[in-house]
């Protein structure tokens, strides 16, 4: 059997490089949370797909080059491994990218949780250090009262956009009126100047 040509073995040694440099990255951008990071991971994993697809190219067309049949299909077995490792990452940058998603999302959803449990465990905290035995209940008023004053707050806004729509309501019914109102006018001028 034929030694395979210096540029294609190069070739080789590139792509199993970049495949682990991929693998890395894409285990890098499963485990992270941070949407800055990952749009960075995401653009290098997808430079050195498509500089992959170039080599693979490459390779292909060394391998099919070669006048000895045994070299040529030794080579082309090797760019087959090559490829099938290329849409192996192809599907892991999918998966990642989902579990990314999933990470940035669970971690919002845990601050949204953490503001608005904040202040009242905050402020139930500080009532049963200050509180002693009856702490727990002082907690548990505590919790409630906040509650409560948000529930107060929620049905304030909703009242205060109910009274906004019905003020676009009128105020587009007077327009209307004074747009006809106008038109009626200009329209008396029009018969009482001829």
């Amino acid at each position: 059997e034929m030694a395979a040509p210096v540029e294609f073995v190069r070739h080789i040694d590139d792509l199993t490089r970049l495949e682990l440099e991929c693998d890395r990255k894409i285990n890098e951008l499963a485990d992270t949370a941070d949407i800055e990071l990952q749009r960075v991971l995401r653009e290098e994993i997808k430079q050195a797909v498509a500089c992959t697809q170039t080599i693979l190219d490459k390779a292909q067309l060394l391998a099919e080059e070669q006048d000895a049949e045994s070299a040529k299909a030794s080579m082309l077995t090797r760019v087959a491994r090559h490829t099938a490792e290329s849409k192996r990452l192809a599907g892991a940058l999918r998966t990642a990218t989902l579990q990314a998603r999933q990470a940035t999302d669970k971690a919002a959803a845990q601050k949204r949780e953490a503001l608005l449990a904040g202040s009242s465990v905050l402020a139930a905290r500080d009532v049963r250090q200050r509180g002693g035995a009856d702490g727990a209940a002082k907690a548990k008023q505590a919790s409630g009262d906040i509650s409560d004053s948000l529930q107060r707050m929620r049905q304030s806004m909703a009242a205060e956009l109910s009274r906004t729509a019905q003020t676009s309501q009128v105020l587009a019914a007077s327009s209307q009126t004074l747009k006809q109102t106008s038109e009626d006018t200009s329209s008396l001028d029009t018969r009482t100047a001829q």
